[in-house]
């Protein structure tokens, strides 16, 4: 597994910890950030290989390891 930043690390614990695959507002709401600034996180953390999620359909974000 790649190197993921303090804060991309929280996420990834977050999404781990959570029983259903959470929405990507839900993400900003746990890690305190914009929308947009998890989108981003979450985006270098699938550049990365460690989470996946369908575009367009929500609740598909999940840790791949």
């Amino acid at each position: 597994m790649q190197k993921l930043t303090n804060k991309q690390q929280q996420i990834y614990d977050y999404i781990a910890s959570c029983p259903i695959c959470p929405t990507m507002a839900e993400v900003a709401d746990a890690a305190k950030i914009t929308y947009n600034a998890a989108r981003e996180h979450l985006l270098r953390m699938k550049n990365k290989g460690v989470i996946t999620w369908d575009e367009g359909k929500s609740r598909t974000i999940r840790v791949t390891k």
